[in-house]
């Protein structure tokens, strides 16, 4: 129960008396172990790392996945990482096929797809062993597809696109047609290494990834105006039916369903998000579901960057932890040693 809470600061939850009707996946099936749990927002990466090494906190679980150095500072304090991407929507970028601008011309959206480099993405702003994302959708969500091989680095190929679309290389390395440079207006609230990779990758096959950082109100306005070339997307829930609340204009007319398709591209997607609604037979969901993520990038209409992970860390006290099936946390089962 929920016993207190202040924003940005903490929150106290008791346990319930009398609980006995969880999930048949909970092991314990009665009143939770612990008496309660202890909320605190502490802001700093290594003041929370130390925290948990030093027996203050017996959790230690930030909104960005903890850093591969920090991770085994806690393992030498004799923690424990836990690891699971959170499912539903892959973190992505959503293009502005409706503007007039560059982004209209299926080559260019393919060519994005062959000039960035998710696995050096994933290296890079997070670690070597970090998973690389394969699709519209991250690796646990129900039917997610492995389309590795439509999304992986090809920077002949994305030349080759480029020039069959008519941007040709200008002596400064970016390509241009008809005069006018091929520019890419990306929105974001705040840039952060990831954007600035994402800007090097591309100005390697000449295109020039503006970065414009924007307030969270200014986006709202400049996305619903359909001032942008790309914006983000994502969304966190255990079914592959999360994406139409993005992509499918038969349930929601948010920008990137408004933007990142034309009509007859729309109507193909509504087709196939509705076939995966429609069924309950495992088999034809994952066929249904396998030919919209299939549909999404053979038409450009979503560009994965990574999965999204959750990291966390634990002191050797805790037992019994376990992921909810949304990568959120299930304490029932939870138990401290002394």
């Amino acid at each position: 129960m929920l016993d207190s809470y202040t924003a940005a600061k903490a929150a106290r939850l008791s346990r319930r008396a009398g609980y006995a009707w969880p999930s048949a996946l909970v092991k314990n099936k009665g009143d939770a172990y612990l008496d309660g749990i202890d909320v605190s927002y502490i802001a700093e990466d290594s003041v929370r790392v130390g925290s948990l090494t030093t027996g203050t906190i017996d959790v230690a679980w930030p909104r960005l996945p903890i850093t591969s150095a920090d991770q085994e500072v806690i393992k030498a304090a004799n923690g424990v990482i836990e690891t699971r991407s959170l499912p539903g929507i892959s973190a992505q970028i959503v293009p502005n096929v409706n503007r007039g601008g560059p982004l209209a011309d299926l080559k260019v959206r393919q060519a994005l797809y062959k000039a960035i480099d998710l696995k050096s993405y994933a290296s890079t702003v997070y670690w070597d062993s970090y998973p690389v994302v394969k699709g519209p959708y991250d690796s646990t969500t129900p039917y997610a597809a492995d389309l590795s091989a439509k999304l992986a680095h090809d920077p002949a190929g994305a030349a080759a696109l480029l020039d069959s679309a008519g941007w040709a290389k200008g002596p400064d390395g970016y390509r241009y047609k008809d005069g006018r440079k091929l520019t890419l207006t990306y929105l974001i609230t705040a840039s952060t290494p990831g954007e600035q990779l994402l800007q090097d990758q591309l100005k390697k096959s000449g295109i020039d990834l503006q970065l414009k950082v924007v307030t969270s109100a200014q986006l709202t306005q400049l996305t619903t105006a359909g001032e942008f070339d790309l914006a983000g997307s994502y969304l966190t829930r255990g079914d592959p039916s999360v994406l139409g609340s993005t992509l499918d204009r038969a349930v929601t007319k948010n920008y990137a369903t408004v933007y990142s398709q034309d009509d007859a591209t729309a109507a193909e997607v509504s087709k196939l998000f509705a076939r995966g609604l429609n069924t309950i037979d495992p088999a034809q969901r994952a066929a249904a579901y396998k030919d919209l993520q299939d549909y999404l990038i053979d038409h450009g209409v979503v560009f994965p960057t990574y999965d999204r992970v959750q990291v966390v860390g634990l002191s050797n006290k805790v037992h019994g932890f376990a992921w909810t099936s949304e990568s959120f946390l299930r304490a029932n089962d939870i138990w401290l040693s002394k």
